[in-house]
This record gives structure tokens, C-alpha cells and sequence, in this order.
């Protein structure tokens, strides 16, 4: 992240510097200083963590091989059959990217979620 994006992010949100943050964790005016320095304590802490899962996940791919398999099955038709509802066109298709992804060498990270 360019020092110029940085900035503009911590201006929209409203966050107070780090070095004042840091400063004022320790030694608060007042309750409302206090919490100001928690927040961009959080984000911070927040914002390595992000950093530090994306740089795991961009190793893992390129570190640690997946194994590729194939997931042609007949179960898998009996077991979409069986269920006692339609798929929805959304779930179908994520259906697709898993198996695609389930054929490529790539390790997989995935959420799915739905309601």
C-alpha cells in the first residue's frame, strides 16, 4: 500500500495516527483519546493479520503442491439427486469451481456460506 493510499484511508476512517495512537494508548486525556488509539490499535492489528494470511496463502500456492484428483463419481449424481430441494444456479456453479479446482495442482482455500 502506497504512504498516499495509506493516508487516505486513515483520513476516510477517521484514525488517528499510529505514533499518536501509540502515545495515547498508554497516557489519555480522557476516555474519548482512549478509545481513539484503541481503534487504530485495532485496525492495525487488524490490517497485519490480513497481510500475514495473504502472504501465507500466496506461498502455500506456489510452496506446497496440491494433488490433483478427479471428481467424477456416480454418488455425487445420486447424492444431488437425493436431496430434497433444487439446486440453485449459484450453487451449481460453485459446484463447478470446486471440481475445477479440485482437478488443477493448486491448493484449494474456500469459503462457502450460505443462507
Amino acid at each position: 500500500m502506497s504512504r498516499v493510499h495509506a493516508l487516505r484511508v486513515l483520513t476516510a476512517e477517521k484514525l488517528t495516527g499510529l505514533r499518536d495512537a501509540i502515545g495515547k494508548i498508554h497516557f489519555p486525556d480522557g476516555q474519548a483519546d482512549a478509545n481513539k488509539a484503541r481503534e487504530r490499535l485495532k485496525y492495525d492489528e487488524l490490517f497485519m493479520l490480513q497481510l500475514l494470511l495473504a502472504l501465507k496463502k500466496s506461498r502455500a500456492k506456489v510452496e506446497i503442491p496440491g494433488i490433483p484428483f478427479s471428481i467424477e463419481s456416480p454418488l455425487a449424481g445420486k447424492l444431488v439427486d437425493a436431496l430434497p430441494f433444487k439446486l440453485t444456479e449459484a450453487q451449481k456453479r460453485v459446484i463447478r469451481e470446486i471440481g475445477a479446482d479440485m482437478k488443477s495442482p493448486a491448493p484449494m482455500n474456500r469459503l462457502i456460506q450460505g443462507m
